[in-house]
C-alpha cells in the first residue's frame, strides 16, 4: 500500500507484504523516489498519478533487478482507494512473483 502525500502528489510505502520485502526488503515509511532509478521512478510515478487522479487500475508485467540479484518476472495490479470518490488517497498494489 502507498499513501498518496500532497503536494505531488508523492507516494510513500504505507505497508509492505512479508513475499515483497523478503525480495526487495521493508521500505515501508520511505518515497518511492528514495528506492528507484530515476528511469523505473519516471515509469513509476506516471502510472501511480493516473490511477490517483483518475481511479483507474493499472496492471502490468515487467522484471525487476533488485540490488545485484538476478531479474524477476513480477505481475502488478495497481488499485485506487479514494475517501471522496473524486482522487486516491491511498494506491494498493498486488504483485506476484
Amino acid at each position: 500500500m502507498f499513501d498518496v502525500v500532497d503536494p505531488g502528489p508523492r507516494f510513500r510505502f504505507r505497508l509492505i507484504g512479508t513475499t515483497v520485502a523478503s525480495v526487495i526488503g521493508d521500505l515501508t515509511g520511505q518515497f518511492i523516489e528514495e528506492t528507484m532509478s530515476p528511469e523505473a521512478l519516471q515509469r513509476h510515478t506516471e502510472q501511480m498519478v493516473d490511477v490517483t487522479e483518475n481511479l483507474a487500475l493499472r496492471y502490468m508485467v515487467g522484471d525487476l533487478a533488485w540490488q545485484d540479484r538476478p531479474h524477476i518476472r513480477f505481475h502488478r495490479l495497481l488499485l485506487p482507494l479514494s475517501d471522496d470518490q473524486r482522487r486516491a488517497n491511498i494506491l494498493l498494489g498486488i504483485a506476484y512473483y
